[in-house]
Parts: C-alpha cells; sequence; structure tokens
C-alpha cells in the first residue's frame, strides 16, 4: 500500500484521508475523518501502522488491549475509533504478507506533555494536576485488570483543549514493544521493559514490573515536565555507560537501591556504586530531595511528587492512593 498525503482508507466505521506524516517513519499520519454515514463524527484522526516485523507485532498487541470493554471505554485513554475492515484476518503479524498493512485509528489529541517546557508547566501548574489525575484514573483501571502499561512517558499523555477550564488529558499507547504477545500482566518479568529514565528501581532489580511501575513511571515523567534538565536517565552519561549510568543515579538520589534480585545484574549494582564515589566526580545530582527543592515548586505539589518516589514498590501509593493525595483536589 502507497502511505503518503491524500490517501484513503476505508475502515468499519469511516474512512480517513491521510493529510500528513507525523513520524519520520511515516506510520502514523494525521487524517481526515470521511464518514460513512450522517451523524457527529470527528474532524480529524490519528492513523498508526507499522512496517518492521516487531512494530507489527506492537500494533497487534496494542489492538488486542483494546479490545478489553474497560479500555475501550474509558474516559482516560485515547479512544480508538476504527480499524481496517478486519484486522483480525490480516496476515500473521509475526511473519507479515509484503504489502499488506494493518492499521489502526485513534482520536486526534491536540498536544503531548513532551510539546511545552518546564517553565510553562510552573506557570500553570494545574494541567500537571489534570494530568496526574487522569493518567492515574487509567492506570486505576489497569491494575483492576491485572495489567501494567509499561511505557508511560511524555510522549504518550496526550492534551487537547487545554486554555479551557476542563483541559482533556488521556494515556495512549497501550501496545508497549514486548515479547509477550497479549496485553502486558502484572508483574511481568521476561525482559526488563520500562523507558530508561522512568523505569521503576524495582525493575532495574530484576523482580518484575507492577502497576507500582507504573506510578513511578507518571511520577518521574511529572518531574521532568518540570526541570530544565532531566533529573533520572542518561542525557547527561559522560562516559557512555548508559544504563549503568542510570542505575548509578538512582543509587545517588535515593542514596542506595536494594539488592538486584537477579545475580547477573550484580556488577551492574558494583559499576553504579563506583560510578557514585565522590573521588571520581563524575555524578552532579544530588539528593532527590534537594533536586526537587531546586525547582521551586508549591509545597503541595513537592509533597505529591515525592509521596510517588518510594523505592520499595511494595510501600508505593497505588493510583488510587495517589488519587486521595491533596495536590489532586487543590485550587490553582
Amino acid at each position: 500500500m502507497d502511505w503518503r498525503a491524500g490517501r484513503i482508507l476505508h475502515g468499519r466505521l469511516h474512512s480517513f484521508q491521510l493529510e500528513k506524516p507525523l513520524t519520520k517513519s511515516s506510520t502514523v499520519f494525521k487524517a481526515r475523518v470521511l464518514p460513512k454515514s450522517t451523524g457527529s463524527t470527528p474532524k480529524w484522526a490519528v492513523i498508526k501502522t507499522a512496517y518492521e516485523r516487531y512494530k507489527l507485532a506492537d500494533l497487534k498487541r496494542e489492538y488486542r488491549v483494546y479490545s478489553i470493554e474497560s479500555i475501550r471505554k474509558s474516559k482516560h485513554i485515547r479512544a480508538l475509533l476504527d480499524t481496517i475492515d478486519d484486522f483480525d484476518s490480516t496476515p500473521n503479524l509475526a511473519d507479515p504478507t509484503p504489502g499488506a498493512k494493518p492499521w489502526m485509528a485513534f482520536e486526534w489529541m491536540d498536544h503531548s506533555l513532551v510539546d511545552f517546557d518546564p517553565k510553562y508547566f510552573k506557570q500553570h501548574p494545574r494541567i500537571l494536576q489534570v494530568a496526574s489525575k487522569s493518567v492515574l484514573k487509567a492506570l486505576a483501571t489497569y491494575k483492576e485488570l491485572n495489567l501494567i502499561h509499561t511505557d508511560l512517558k511524555h510522549e504518550n499523555i496526550l492534551i487537547s483543549n487545554i486554555d479551557s477550564e476542563e483541559p482533556t488529558v488521556k494515556l495512549a499507547d497501550l501496545g508497549a514493544s514486548s515479547y509477550c504477545p497479549f496485553a502486558i500482566p502484572d508483574g511481568f518479568n521476561d525482559e526488563r521493559i520500562q523507558p530508561i529514565a522512568c523505569r521503576a528501581p524495582e525493575v532495574w532489580r530484576g523482580k518484575g514490573c507492577f502497576h507500582a511501575s507504573d506510578v513511578w513511571s507518571l511520577d518521574v515523567t511529572l518531574t521532568d515536565c518540570l526541570s530544565p534538565a532531566s533529573i533520572f536517565g542518561i542525557h547527561d552519561d559522560p562516559l557512555g555507560v548508559g544504563e549503568h549510568w542510570a542505575v548509578a543515579k538512582l543509587f545517588r538520589l535515593f542514596n542506595s537501591l536494594p539488592s538486584p534480585v537477579d545475580r547477573y545484574r550484580e556488577s551492574e549494582w558494583e559499576l553504579a556504586e563506583k560510578l557514585v564515589d565522590p573521588q571520581y566526580g563524575y555524578m552532579k545530582v544530588g539528593t532527590i530531595d534537594k533536586e526537587i527543592r531546586k525547582l521551586e515548586l508549591p509545597e503541595i505539589m513537592v509533597d505529591f511528587i515525592m509521596s510517588l518516589l518510594v523505592v520499595d514498590d511494595e510501600k508505593r501509593p497505588t493510583a488510587q492512593e495517589a488519587l486521595k493525595h491533596p495536590f489532586i483536589h487543590a485550587e490553582f
């Protein structure tokens, strides 16, 4: 199929005219909705397809997640508008037939968190309040299903009507890369998942990825939105040691980490401890409390952020518990 501007795709409910690619790989497009019948229809949609084998598998996984009723109907998760006429009958996505391209159409959202700088969020704390509330409610739905999202980051938290009294925030990208062919279950531990900067301590340790790990990722994302330079991750790695640097940062931010569950990761811990040794001077970041205080945030926001950055996943608040925090209900 020739995927370019002007191409018309026909789904179960609507047709879609591709307007422009939204990614360099030309697998995500803005599209005009061409309704097949009278009635209220959105003007725009986002079309997602895939070419590489593993991306096709991710797309299929996302389709399966949306087949779950509570996910599909959630007001806090980006709506699936349509799919190819018979998505299930498309070629085996692990070994696709050349030229056969399944696709999914999602509701159009104006922005993602990545579109705004820290100064904007500090001037408009309500945006992150609404984002926190909406994503936590989406995660609560996941927890009820004993599932996890695993790919929480700026790009996957979407916003519309940002200048209104009631901005709309939704969680997106439900097909995070994994060897798991279906929705990813709570406690998944077949591989290391989550974005490096947002990866929870228990995932680094080899314990597994849990509902609490998604809560951690949300909090890291919020913190990153407010900081001129990311506190977590490997953006400031001067040695090119990659993931080892991310682990070392957690050592510095939280003073220490519990030992890895997987003995094969013990060498990673040993290197991380050396990287934070003051005699080498590699690590410039301070403790998490000092780094958060540098941001000069309202105290209620500081308390919310710190309440979720709990290293012990079994003591970290659930999404439902986090929704009770005063920050979620404050007037800004």
